[in-house]
């Protein structure tokens, strides 16, 4: 099941996802998990695409893990506006940290984020995303050693353990360079 987990407004390239999707071949469903002004457009193509499509509008944070469960992937397809760009991408995060492989656009911190635990395509490049997402449906083992390395960058990185061991690396860093300059 190819998932998405945002916003449901233009920033977030749903246009991008649901371009790809029209000519991905196989057998996959979708999962959208959000609202915002473009679901009624949403639903609408799904629908007349007769894709096997949910849309469960607004999740809280404590409730995602079930939907991320259900996710083969996890797409962030955001696109660079003048007034914004992807942030962090918390989504992706977790996405990871439940085992599920990501990708993501190039806009903002996105590739940050993901690095080389997930596939990063160039934003608004329908093919490139559409490549992206045979890649996972087509190679078992290519898409579950992804969700193994996400997982892994997710602990390392985004969990309260790999935040504080970077922490405490900061401050030794920084302890270090005060006694240089003493010296």
């Amino acid at each position: 099941m190819v998932g998405f987990a945002g916003r449901l407004v233009n920033a977030k390239g749903l246009q991008d996802l649901f371009l790809a999707l029209e000519n991905l071949v196989g057998d996959w469903s979708l999962l959208v998990v959000g609202d915002g002004e473009l679901r009624p457009e949403l639903e609408a193509q799904a629908q007349a695409n007769k894709w096997r499509a949910r849309f469960v509008g607004y999740v809280g944070i404590d409730d995602m893990p079930q939907y991320f469960s259900a996710m083969d992937c996890l797409v962030l397809p955001s696109r660079t506006m003048p007034d914004w760009k992807e942030q962090f991408g918390l989504v992706l995060a977790q996405a990871m940290a439940c085992r599920v492989p990501v990708i993501g656009s190039s806009s903002g911190a996105i590739p940050e984020v993901i690095e080389d635990a997930g596939l990063i395509f160039p934003e608004r490049d329908v093919e490139a995303l559409r490549h992206c997402l045979q890649k996972l449906m087509d190679d078992e083992p290519y898409r579950q050693g992804l969700a193994q390395k996400g997982y892994e960058r997710a602990l390392a990185k985004y969990s309260a353990t790999g935040l504080a061991d970077e922490t405490y690396l900061l401050f030794q860093k920084l302890l270090a360079n005060r006694i240089e300059k003493l010296v």
